[in-house]
């Protein structure tokens, strides 16, 4: 509890810099009855966040935000008379229309402002820091309570503390690199992967340079055009700028240098890698014919990810442009192409890539020319917000935006999005076109589950280059009570747009994804089912985890005469009536949200079919819910997991049904 102040004081954040900050009149009331009341002027316009602490260090939030009311306002603290301080913080930050001040995120680091105040475990424990409290805080008015560059919610969903900058356990801050994998936290904030799956990292480049220099050559004019004729010198990267112990090229007879490129990174690999990925090469010429100035810069390039036993590839798009080398003059695209690096099988660098722009001429008095590769992926989020980093999963009619880069593509090279939609059977129909452009935002039109492609289309190249939306990490959810991986859950592989048909199946998905990883529906444990229905330890609770995670999202499930829930194969046969549940056959589209189930060997499916007009009890069946791309969400034996896929063999039998309420 709170200890009784010896100071008070008020913080502010979010007010804009041109704002009169009001006056709070902080004191502190103590009642003849022992009672302790802060007291404070409040403003309608702001929220307010209480903090105490007994040595100005280590500061505690209340439990609770106070919303401005236009007038006095108070809190009730306590604690020992021992003396301690009092901070008031408040902001003119206010919740958007449907949140509270509890449920708002006012520093935009996906924690709710109630969830940050709210204690919790300490991520990593305490484990050999006994003077640590075992639950932590974070700061709801800042993104990044520590100071550390890392955000509160990605430190928290990947084990690490976000009260800690690495200055106690150096895994925590930014420099840190709890996998091993060459890539600090920083940089798998970044790129959106796992800090601590050694298997999950960014993709990095390795660049060997080589240059041509030239000063006062001549070049021999034709029209008005100048060539480089005449030699000019490379030099390794290493190497400063002097005439000594040049190599002598025709540049226009040779592409090759006397300074040979690396066959492999070798010794790169041990440095940090250079990220740039263009090439910058210019011939800059003067009105009379003579060469100011000449440079060439070459690369060869590597890049390096995990060692797989199959073939990686990653897309690049190449384009090489005219520029007027000071800006003067707006770049004219020379050729663009879709460039493939790949990883053999069991190795970490990629072949190399050559890239090199050696220009013929130029058209104006200072030009030049310049190639640059550009990564290309689909990115797929809502307006505003970040891609994700597991699959997209909204409610029909909500945007999306699709992009397959951040910059501006060349002009003449189109890009056109397909759509396949996943059917119950775990088989796709046609490809569809829904939009066209680098970048589009759109409405979702319809529920289901989506594959995404873009057709890049360049002039002066044949066939196009389709690029697919793939999964940016493994998941970490998809392996079986085993620890199998489930191959469609990799990196690399296939990924999805889940649609919903509304706000309840909405709700049903997110409340199961919540349980992902929770041995709370384990043989292991005893579950109390409904009010007159225990499930006891080793008992399969895959059926209570669908009733539970159904009715939490405000779907309604009948119970039988004994107060029990459907069971998993009361949800497979088709003849077995739940009220407020549509049958769906194989061959429909099937929708995220909606309950799945499919027979297990262990019965006789000659009693199941003996009879259409008799419902049979039954107990071999397995249920779930159906996720956005297409995952079983369920209670396995030793925990919630997404090991199932609807397309697998043994599950393309399935059976399906959708709350039976027509969408908004």
């Amino acid at each position: 509890m709170f200890n009784v102040p010896i100071c008070l004081m008020i913080l502010v954040s979010g007010l804009s810099s041109s704002q009169t900050l009001p006056d709070q009149d902080l004191r502190l009331e103590l009642l003849p009855t022992g009672e302790k009341l802060l007291h404070w002027t409040g403003h309608p316009e702001l929220t307010y966040f209480l903090q105490a602490s007994p040595d100005l260090q280590d500061w505690t939030w209340a439990p609770n935000i106070e919303p401005g009311l236009n007038g006095p306002m108070s809190y009730e603290v306590d604690g020992p008379s021992a003396g301690g301080f009092y901070r008031l913080q408040y902001t003119d930050q206010a919740p958007a229309p449907g949140e509270t001040v509890g449920s708002a995120d006012y520093d935009g680091d996906g924690l709710t402002n109630l969830q940050e105040i709210t204690p919790r475990p300490r991520p990593g424990g305490i484990v050999g820091y006994t003077n640590l409290k075992p639950n932590i805080q974070t700061n709801p008015l800042r993104k990044d309570t520590d100071g550390d560059g890392l955000d509160d919610k990605w430190e928290e969903d990947h084990g690490l503390d976000p009260t800690d900058d690495g200055s106690r356990d150096i895994n925590n801050g930014p420099n840190g690199d709890p996998d091993g994998d060459g890539v600090n936290n920083l940089g798998e904030q970044q790129a959106k992967t796992d800090p601590k799956n050694g298997e999950d990292f960014p993709i990095q480049m390795y660049t060997a340079f080589r240059y041509a220099y030239g000063a006062g050559d001549t070049v021999q004019a034709e029209g008005s055009w100048g060539y480089y004729t005449s030699h000019t010198y490379w030099q390794p990267a290493t190497s400063t700028q002097s005439y000594d112990n040049y190599f002598s090229l025709d540049i226009l007879a040779s592409k090759a240098s006397a300074t040979a490129f690396p066959l492999d990174p070798g010794p790169l690999a041990q440095g940090q890698p250079l990220l740039s990925t263009g090439v910058y090469s210019h011939c800059l010429t003067t009105s009379d014919g003579s060469l100011a100035e000449g440079k060439i810069e070459q690369k060869r390039i590597w890049i390096k990810a995990p060692a797989k036993p199959e073939l990686q590839e990653y897309p690049f798009l190449k384009i090489t442009e005219k520029r007027n080398p000071f800006g003067e003059s707006p770049a004219t695209t020379l050729s663009s192409e879709v460039v493939i690096m790949k990883i053999q099988p069991n190795q970490i660098f990629s072949d190399p890539f050559d890239l090199s722009v050696i220009p013929d001429s130029v058209s104006s008095f200072w030009m030049a020319a310049s190639c640059r590769l550009i990564p290309i992926k689909i990115n797929i989020h809502e307006p505003n917000k970040e891609p994700p980093s597991d699959g997209v999963l909204v409610k029909a009619g909500e945007k999306l935006v699709y992009e397959i880069t951040n910059e501006s593509l060349p002009p003449g090279i189109s890009v056109t999005w397909d759509y396949k939609i996943l059917r119950g059977d775990g088989f796709f129909e046609v490809w569809t076109a829904f939009g066209t452009g680098n970048k589009i935002e759109i409405a979702t039109q319809s529920a289901g589950i989506f594959k995404i492609r873009a057709k890049i289309a360049i002039p002066g190249q044949e066939s196009p280059k389709y690029l697919y939306y793939v999964r940016e990490r493994d998941d970490p959810h998809g392996k079986d009570s085993a620890g199998t991986m489930n191959p469609k859950y990799k990196k690399g592989q296939i990924q999805f747009v889940g649609v919903t048909e509304g706000e309840l199946q909405l709700g049903i998905v997110k409340k199961a994804r919540s349980f992902l990883g929770s041995t709370a529906y384990s043989k292991s444990v005893s579950v109390v089912a409904t009010p007159t229905l225990t499930a006891g330890i080793g008992s399969n609770k895959c059926n209570i985890f669908v009733y539970h995670m159904a009715t939490n999202a405000g779907a309604s499930i009948p119970l039988d005469v004994a107060g029990s829930p459907p069971r998993a194969f009361d949800w497979y046969d088709s003849k077995f009536p739940i009220s407020g549940w549509a049958w769906l056959f194989s061959t429909d589209t099937v929708k995220p949200g909606a309950i799945v189930s499919r027979y297990m060997e262990g019965g006789s499916l000659e009693d199941i079919f003996l009879d259409w007009d008799v419902h049979i009890p039954h107990t071999s069946a397995h249920v779930g819910i159906l996720d956005y791309d297409g995952a079983w969400i369920n209670a396995g034996p030793r925990n919630v997991n997404r090991y199932p896929h609807i397309s697998d063999a043994a599950y393309q039998e399935a059976h399906y049904r959708k709350a039976n309420i027509p969408p908004p």
